[in-house]
């Protein structure tokens, strides 16, 4: 079993708001999802089944009311002391040894998923991501860390920001009455002889109206998803979409391919999708791996790219090896113009005897003032409507037609 560890004990005496700072809005996204999702998020990915919240003083009620589902579980701390979350997680779950415990906080924000190489170790596994500020955090210096020290020459730029536990780590920490005699984290990994450390890139504790600010303007997501709007195309004329966008003279491919999609015994994953080799100029084959998410504008997307040339034929059977069962295939033909900040593609195939069209915009910096300014030019289409805008993925689509005509 793997478990998420997350302490929203913290009152948000630095923010001042009326609500737990955790529940914050996170950037980027066109529904409320609040920032202590970032983590639980990255957590369930890298294979989390169970997000233990562990509460301070009292239940907090945003946090209780957003994570109900079965996976979520609530539980107020009985020891004092930071460190306890740790202690309390333990005993209030019966972990095993064998388990594996990931731990984040829940106002900040980091770029990749470390979470996923660290749980390639045995043992505690520490995060570690780079700060310059000269804030207090606990600094790794010769494989040991100076709890809540401030930088100086002598001192790291290097300090945990997550970290990974196995269960028998945690009784081992009981049992030497670790939790008795230290309340800070940075002191409980100090008596361990034998850390291992994962190295991340960004970091930011949200925790300040600064740094949140300094979140809202960077305009990069801390994340692995992509943002993407999609529109009804149907009434366009692929001519007149070509010409609009050749005039502002940016890069230019159109590629027919024929896509393969599949789904895996995995509920994380939405499907897997095989797009085929083309003899077209910027055609790329590769294998794209998406996850479930409430919203299509915002989803975890992973394409591999595959070295030219590559049979189909071994590509089928290699994903039927890692247990990926066909579903259907689609030929479709697409229209793309990139630009540094974004891509439009108008595409289309085949539902039956329908031709479906569509018209993409995928963001490559987070900018949603890039969508009002995509949206003001492809107005000037006869056909288009902005209001048109599809929520469901290419594979939905196709997947509902055949469910609906089997």
């Amino acid at each position: 079993m793997i478990y998420g560890l997350i302490p929203v004990g913290g009152k948000g005496t630095r923010l001042g708001l009326p609500f737990s700072k955790e529940m914050l809005p996170q950037k980027g996204f066109d529904y409320y999802n609040p920032v202590i999702n970032h983590v639980v998020e990255k957590m369930q990915l890298a294979g989390a089944s169970k997000i233990v919240f562990v509460h301070g003083y009292k239940f907090k009620k945003d946090v209780l009311v957003h994570f109900n589902k079965d996976e979520h579980i609530h539980v107020m701390q009985q020891k004092l002391g930071f460190a306890n979350v740790i202690h309390d997680l333990y005993t209030s779950q019966d972990l095993k040894d064998d388990d594996k415990i990931l731990f984040g906080l829940p106002d900040s924000v980091f770029d990749q998923n470390p979470f996923v190489k660290m749980l390639q170790s045995s043992g505690i596994v520490c995060g570690l991501f780079k700060t310059t500020k000269n804030s207090k955090v606990d600094r790794l210096q010769d494989n040991k860390f100076l709890v809540k020290s401030v930088k100086t020459q002598e001192t790291s730029d290097w300090f945990w920001g997550i970290l990974k536990f196995d269960g028998v780590d945690i009784r081992n920490l009981i049992t030497s009455n670790a939790f008795d005699t230290y309340s800070e984290i940075g002191d409980i990994l100090n008596t361990s002889d034998d850390l291992k450390f994962v190295h991340g890139e960004r970091y930011l504790d949200l925790g300040t109206w600064n740094n949140y600010n300094r979140y809202l303007t960077d305009n990069t997501n801390f994340s692995n998803v992509e943002i993407e709007k999609k529109y009804d195309a149907d009434n366009v004329l692929t001519i007149d979409f070509i010409n609009m966008f050749k005039e502002l003279n940016y890069d230019y491919f159109e590629i027919e391919s024929k896509d393969y999609y599949y789904q895996i015994d995995n509920p994380n994953v939405e499907f897997v999708r095989y797009r085929e080799d083309s003899a077209d100029e910027g055609s790329i084959p590769d294998i794209t791996v998406k996850n479930y998410n409430q919203s299509q504008m915002n989803r975890f997307e992973l394409s591999v790219a595959l070295s030219k040339p590559v049979s189909t034929h071994n590509v089928n059977h290699l994903l039927s090896l890692m247990g990926a069962s066909f579903l259907f295939d689609v030929k479709k033909h697409c229209y793309i113009f990139k630009s540094k900040d974004y891509t439009v593609v108008m595409y289309s195939f085949m539902l039956g005897d329908q031709l479906k069209q569509v018209i993409e915009v995928e963001l490559e910096v987070v900018d949603f003032n890039l969508i009002s300014q995509i949206e003001d030019t492809l107005c000037d289409l006869k056909g288009f409507d902005v209001t048109n805008v599809i929520n469901k993925s290419k594979f939905q689509m196709i997947k509902e037609y055949y469910d609906t005509t089997q």
